[in-house]
């Protein structure tokens, strides 16, 4: 079972997860989940739209076509995991922004900056896409959906990617 797996599961019922750090100050975080899609329908769009979603991410659309990740009062330190729609039209704008992505997908997003997080086809390159800086400046991670999701939940929601910079 996935780390998103296991937190869909604990907040279907109640979407606020409480995290205490090692001086016992407390965060609460809601989620926010969408309806799944069935296998056979996202099999449809990467055939109608001539794309192909990583193994790891279609089996998250098949249990939420998209999520609003540690949201707080403020709506600080929220993340936007894209819906299948979301994230072709996504890929598109940035294509036609002129950003060389070439086939990689934009998925994830940070809900107060332009910036943005995309995934290669085989679903082995995450990368870090600053929106003010040349793309042989965005931060590459060597590593799949399920292993950048674990690394966000371990870092309690900071965004870790920021640290390799």
């Amino acid at each position: 079972m996935t780390i998103l797996e296991k937190i869909y599961n604990k907040t279907c019922s109640n979407e606020t997860l409480v995290n205490s750090d090692i001086l016992g100050d407390k965060d609460y975080y809601r989620f926010s989940w969408k309806k799944g899609l069935a296998i056979q329908q996202i099999i449809q769009f990467e055939k109608e739209n001539n794309i192909h979603i990583p193994d790891e991410y279609k089996r998250f659309l098949q249990m939420s076509n998209g999520a609003d990740l540690f949201i707080v009062d403020d709506d600080y330190s929220s993340y936007h995991l894209l819906s299948l729609e979301e994230m072709f039209e996504e890929t598109v704008s940035m294509k036609e922004c002129g950003y060389d992505i070439r086939d990689n997908l934009a998925f994830f997003q940070m809900e107060q900056s332009d910036d943005f997080i995309m995934i290669d086809p085989e679903g082995e390159m995450i990368t870090y896409c600053l929106a003010e800086y040349d793309s042989s400046e965005w931060v590459r991670m060597h590593t799949g959906f399920n292993n950048f999701m674990l690394r966000l939940f371990w870092a309690n929601g900071h965004p870790f990617w920021e640290w390799l910079l």
